[in-house]
């Protein structure tokens, strides 16, 4: 007696089921995708029975059929694993270059060459022939031309259908390349936009590492104005002098605490023409002399009074820059009211002395 293949015994942990189900088996080539679509696009969810597709393809043809077929229906459709258990409402899909049989209710894969020196058997119901007529000929030999002419519709229908399937191959062939090809090309340029990040990122890096570095040196250079600014403050405010710094339009640039008593100066004049602010210097001709400064390059001084009796020594000079430019005037008004009054007091003296003949020069 024979026995069962040691490939189709169930193991220890593969225990026998009972099907209480139908299984039906289809068969398909890749010209078939279509009329399984309709099929299972009409086949309600809860039939009760389990689908069993045979997929006739190339053996390195890639089996995308379990993904097609679950975009058409709501059944659980698997692509075929090794004693894979049998469910009703499924649909399994044999998988790419693999021999497939059901035993208790499971499904085996077998590689092709496993079956090799075996043979099957496939019944199938057929219309019943026609009667064929007898014809003799005129050598007397009888011919079968039903027969013959059913069987040469046959063959014709089945070349044509190899046609369309070759043709069906090629062209799923061709889409296959076409896919690849564009797939290679997205790669390349999605690697060479990787590159070009990757480049760009490192130029960003260095260029940020050099905008801190000269940041850096614009802190420092900022330190130093202002360590310098105040120093120049602190020098003019401590010689007691007042003093105005004008620009070529005569304009506001600088000037010291001491110049707002005798001019009406707020921080917000700066930049503003020195000729519109209030002062109580009797010195109209300073605007002009200030032009005359600028022209000529040769300082002028001169003793100027105020509203209240002081007296000034006012003195105007060209602004020198660093490199030697001009750009702009500056004014010293130097306090004399003191020696201006011992002077009148000195003058008021001797004039007594010579009233009284005691004057001796």
């Amino acid at each position: 007696m024979e026995q069962t293949p040691p490939l189709l015994k169930p193991t220890k942990r593969q225990n026998s089921i009972s099907l209480n189900f139908p299984i039906v088996g289809i068969g398909a080539s890749s010209g078939g995708l279509e009329t399984l679509e309709q099929f299972f696009a009409n086949m309600p969810k809860d039939t009760g029975m389990a689908f069993v597709i045979i997929q006739h393809l190339d053996p390195t043809h890639i089996g995308i059929m379990s993904e097609l077929l679950q975009r058409i229906t709501v059944m659980k459709v698997t692509q075929v694993t090794d004693r894979l258990q049998v469910k009703p409402n499924h649909v399994y899909v044999i998988p790419p270059n693999k021999s497939m049989s059901i035993l208790n209710g499971y499904l085996h894969l077998f590689k092709p060459a496993e079956f090799k020196g075996t043979i099957i058997i496939v019944f199938a119901d057929v219309p019943a022939l026609p009667t064929p007529v007898i014809i003799k000929s005129k050598t007397g030999k009888q011919t079968l031309s039903s027969r013959k002419h059913e069987s040469d519709s046959d063959l014709q229908r089945t070349l044509e259908e190899l046609e369309c399937t070759r043709e069906e191959m090629q062209t799923s062939q061709e889409e296959l390349k076409s896919t690849n090809e564009e797939l290679r090309s997205t790669n390349e340029e999605l690697q060479s936009a990787n590159q070009e990040l990757t480049i760009s990122k490192e130029e960003m890096q260095s260029l940020n590492e050099a905008l801190q570095a000269v940041n850096m040196e614009l802190q420092s250079k900022v330190a130093e104005l202002m360590e310098a600014n105040s120093d120049i403050k602190n020098v003019l405010n401590s010689t007691d002098i007042a003093t105005l710094l004008l620009d070529n339009e005569l304009n506001i640039r600088r000037y010291t605490d001491q110049l707002t008593k005798l001019i009406k100066l707020r921080p917000s004049d700066i930049g503003r023409l020195f000729t519109e602010m209030v002062s109580d210097l009797q010195y109209p001709e300073i605007a002009d002399h200030a032009r005359e400064v600028l022209r000529t390059l040769i300082f002028k001084e001169s003793n100027i009074s105020t509203s209240d009796q002081r007296w000034f020594t006012v003195r105007i000079m060209p602004y020198r820059t660093l490199d030697n430019r001009i750009n702009g005037v500056a004014i010293t008004f130097i306090d004399i009211t003191v020696a201006k009054k011992l002077e009148a007091e000195l003058k008021e003296t001797i004039s007594i002395f010579r009233e009284h003949n005691l004057y001796k020069p």
